[in-house]
């Protein structure tokens, strides 16, 4: 009996260590090389988030703003990307007269590493671009948006219970609203069974990251918020479904967020299509009031 009961604890312990060890790993996102660099006059540019190291580009508006100071939009990448991605969104950005910020997450890119990296902490990143991106020369800190993508969008989501408004419009490309997604996500990429882990590897999250379901609750984020928001989600997404737009569709109380469908495939292609750009640039100019003289 003696043994069977030590055996039957060493499996557990088995067993447990490595239900960890595949949280830890799932909590690891590839790090993506900042090779790439824009076509516009850029400056690199870096700050602190909990006294990490954060590396970025600062983008100087290409239109002066007559009597006025620059408006400031910041791109947020996803998880496993770096700011390499967000190039796509620069152009048509800076063609309507903002600077940019863009910069690497925590664990990403160029930036420094952390142990726990998270939703979390992408909104403590994003918390600390918009300090940085407020105190640059010429920059109005009361005329910023935010542009972010998947994960990088959950984290600005969940930054608007922590911004004091200081966030004057909020666009979101294919953003998760639930961590089961999010690790159901991961786990297919790591090509690790769902079951039973899906069910388990939030609470490592949670624990490693030392955060509550209450602080990953995106719903509850935005319905704190004032802050305009347009939500974009292709049906065709194959990594986010936008079954996650849908749920936050149907559990926000919030009348004024905008939410437009896109039919492009995959996960990352909504800034190619004219649809993305037909509505996210005008509500852009509406809450940035957009209206470069040169």
């Amino acid at each position: 009996m003696f043994y069977s009961i030590v055996g039957v604890g060493g499996l557990l312990i088995l067993i447990v260590s490595f239900i960890y060890r595949m949280g830890v790993k799932s909590q690891k996102p590839r790090r993506k090389a900042v090779d790439q660099f824009p076509l516009a006059p850029y400056q690199e540019v870096q700050w602190l988030s909990h006294g990490d190291e954060i590396r970025g580009w600062f983008i100087p508006a290409e239109q002066k703003w007559q009597n006025q100071r620059v408006p400031l939009i910041i791109i947020v990448h996803g998880w496993g990307s770096s700011r390499v991605s967000m190039l796509r969104y620069i152009d048509k950005l800076l063609n309507e007269g903002y600077a940019l910020l863009v910069y690497d997450a925590r664990s990403h890119g160029d930036s420094a590493g952390i142990p726990a990296p998270s939703g979390v902490s992408m909104r403590d990143d994003l918390l600390a671009a918009l300090n940085y991106g407020a105190a640059c020369p010429d920059i109005d800190p009361e005329r910023i948006g935010v542009l972010s993508h998947s994960l990088g969008a959950y984290g600005s989501a969940l930054a608007l219970a922590h911004t004091d408004n200081r966030v004057r419009a909020l666009v979101t490309d294919a953003m998760p609203a639930r961590t089961q997604t999010m690790m159901e996500s991961e786990l297919r990429r790591h090509r690790i069974p769902l079951f039973p882990l899906v069910h388990i590897l939030p609470w490592i999250w949670y624990l490693r990251s030392h955060a509550t379901p209450r602080d990953t609750n995106v719903v509850a984020a935005i319905n704190t918020s004032h802050i305009p928001m347009l939500m974009i989600h292709s049906r065709q997404d194959d990594v986010v479904p936008v079954e996650e737009m849908d749920y936050i569709r149907s559990n926000s109380h919030r009348q004024a967020i905008q939410y437009v469908y896109l039919n492009c495939e995959g996960h990352s292609s909504s800034a190619a299509e004219p649809l993305f750009w037909e509505h996210a640039l005008p509500f852009l100019r509406e809450h940035l009031q957009s209206s470069p003289t040169s």
